[in-house]
This record gives C-alpha cells, structure tokens and sequence, in this order.
C-alpha cells in the first residue's frame, strides 16, 4: 500500500500515517511538502503544491522505477 500525508495536516499528519503504514508488511509513505488535509484553491498557502501536481510528480516517480 503507498499512503500520502500531508506535511501541514493537522487532522491525518504523517506521524500518524506512518503509523497507519506500518500495519503492511510493503507500505510506503509519502510526505507532500506544504499540503495539508486541503486546501481551496483561493486559500493555498504560498508554496504548497497544488495536489495535482504533487499525484503526477509520485506517477512520474512510479513509471521511472517501473523502467529500471
């Protein structure tokens, strides 16, 4: 199971997805920098990521390791 936290979530922060992670043997977790349970888009902090564009850097990532 891959598990994605943000790293401003007050409600799921990634402590507490790591935790969740730890219950499965092959889990990964991944921290989204500057995201947190969400946000509208009018009211995103300055430099957090858009939560599109934080899913298609992880597939990116994904496809590489697919390749090597």
């Amino acid at each position: 199971a891959h598990f994605r936290a943000g790293e401003l979530d007050p409600v799921a922060t990634p402590d507490d997805i790591r935790a969740a992670a730890a219950a499965f043997a092959t889990s990964s977790v991944e921290v989204a920098p500057g995201l947190g349970h969400g946000w509208y888009p009018s009211r995103r902090p300055s430099g957090a990521l858009p939560f599109p564009d934080v899913c298609a850097a992880w597939a990116v990532r994904q496809l590489a390791d697919w390749r090597d």
